[in-house]
């Protein structure tokens, strides 16, 4: 199996040779994106890690002993997120992971909902909006997420000091988090086996009366995570703009939403997906380049 997929990656590339020029069909340590809106944002990033990623067997951690094509280092950005769909536009004969009713369901239970099961280890919004009081915030002697409502702090603090500021930054996961992945050595049920977070923080800037917004991902499926993850973020942006300027003190001037930026060292696409990310290879054309 290995074996078959690394030759399959060595094929991908040697056509992409074909169509870009062949110094372009490299690893290098760092890439920049940029898109006009995020389903342009998938269908570049996709092919810049065939193109760029680093082929490498997973030694542990989801999926370990296949293998992933992997970004060294990526940084992406949007410059109109809220632009529908948010989700990728299905192309004939390439389906994608998701669509617009499934990242509005996403942002409202996991990026806005801090409830939680009793074994559930944590949700992204455990940590942004915060878990009821009524919920346990531990399991297993580690913090699930905060009681503080970080969003919601965020949102004050430019109401109440003004946008020109560096402090509004919501962090995602504690440092005991990575005990988690003990618990998957020491021979417990697959249900307890544990991760920590892939999303590590989320900053929020205003300039120029738009709100921009970078996310920092840990590790970050392309295929399967990315397009829920910055669809469900960019609702998250219209959120923020929208109960800023409901709240806003007389003369604070309205904001709109602007640029969604994205960070990770560890942006991938697993060898079970390289057959789907292949499709997206097929209608390359002068733009992508």
């Amino acid at each position: 199996m290995a074996e078959k997929f690394i030759k399959n990656v060595h094929d991908l590339r040697d056509n992409l040779k074909k169509i870009f020029p062949e110094n372009d069909v490299s690893i290098i340590p760092s890439v920049s994106i940029q898109a006009t809106t995020l389903d342009d944002l998938y269908f570049k990033t996709i092919v810049s890690c065939l193109k760029h990623g680093r082929l490498y067997k997973i030694d542990s951690g989801s999926y370990s002993g296949s293998h992933r094509i992997e970004f060294d280092e990526a940084n992406l950005y949007v410059t109109n997120p809220t632009a529908r769909p948010l989700a990728p536009i299905p192309r004939q004969g390439i389906p994608v992971s998701t669509n617009d009713e499934k990242i509005a369901e996403y942002f409202l239970t996991y990026l806005m909902d801090g409830r939680l099961e009793p074994n559930e280890h944590y949700k992204y919004s455990s940590w942004i909006v915060g878990m009821p009081r009524e919920v346990n915030l531990e399991h297993k002697g580690v913090q699930r997420g905060t009681r503080l409502n970080q969003l919601e702090w965020c949102m004050n603090h430019f109401l109440e000091d003004g946008y020109g500021t560096n402090h509004c930054y919501i962090t995602v996961g504690c440092a005991e988090g990575l005990q988690r992945y003990d618990w998957s050595e020491k021979g417990c049920s697959d249900a307890e086996k544990g991760s920590t977070e892939c999303l590590r923080g989320i900053s929020l800037k205003i300039k120029d009366h738009r709100l921009n917004l970078k996310c920092i991902f840990r590790s970050w499926d392309l295929i399967g995570g990315l397009p829920e993850n910055l669809g469900g973020l960019t609702m998250l942006m219209e959120y923020i703009v929208d109960s800023i300027n409901d709240r806003k003190k007389p003369g604070m001037p309205e904001i709109k939403t602007g640029i969604l930026y994205a960070s990770s060292d560890g942006l991938h696409i697993y060898e079970h997906h390289l057959d789907l990310a292949k499709l997206w290879t097929n209608i390359v054309d002068d733009k992508s380049k």
